[in-house]
This record gives structure tokens, sequence and C-alpha cells, in this order.
């Protein structure tokens, strides 16, 4: 019905019937939709906007991963910083 506590911010999300998610996807040539990811989970990274998707993008792209999240945390001289969490697909052991 909305979001708790925050009208102006439900007042954003609806148009008319629709709500909208701010989620970021693309529509490929055969129609389907691919997520890429939420407009507000972005952050500034040294004065760029990065998001986890990104991070988890690239990760996924190793031959030793199996899934990837990407999470943002705080820094005083960055703004923020982002850590890794992987899990390793069968047969990989964890190395330096």
């Amino acid at each position: 019905m909305g979001y708790i506590n925050a009208p102006d911010r439900t007042k954003n999300a609806f148009r008319g019937e629709w709500y909208l998610t701010d989620d970021t996807v693309k529509i490929d040539n055969d129609g389907y939709v691919w997520f890429i990811g939420k407009q507000d989970d972005v952050v500034k990274v040294w004065g760029y906007r990065v998001g986890p998707f990104e991070i988890e993008s690239v990760l996924i792209r190793h031959p030793a991963v199996l899934e990837a999240a990407a999470v943002p945390f705080e820094d005083s001289v960055r703004g923020h910083i982002f850590r890794a969490f992987v899990v390793l697909k069968p047969g990989y052991k964890l190395s330096e």
C-alpha cells in the first residue's frame, strides 16, 4: 500500500494503478526483460556512482565463481567501499 511513514515517497512511486520500482532493466531483441539493478542502491565511491550489480557482474565472470554479492560500507575518505562475498564453484578451493 506504500512506504511506511513516507507519504512523499509513496506518492512518487505510484502512477495510477502502477507501482514504479526504480529497477533498471534492458529489453533484448527477443522481448526478454533483463534485470540490471536497483536505481536506489547506487552509492558514490571516490565520486563515481557505483552499484553492487556492476561489481557482482564482473565477479561472476571468473570461472571459479558460482555466486557473488557486493555490499557497500561507508568510508570517511572514499564515501563508500564495497566488500564482496564470493561462493566458489565445486572443485575450486580458496587460496591467496
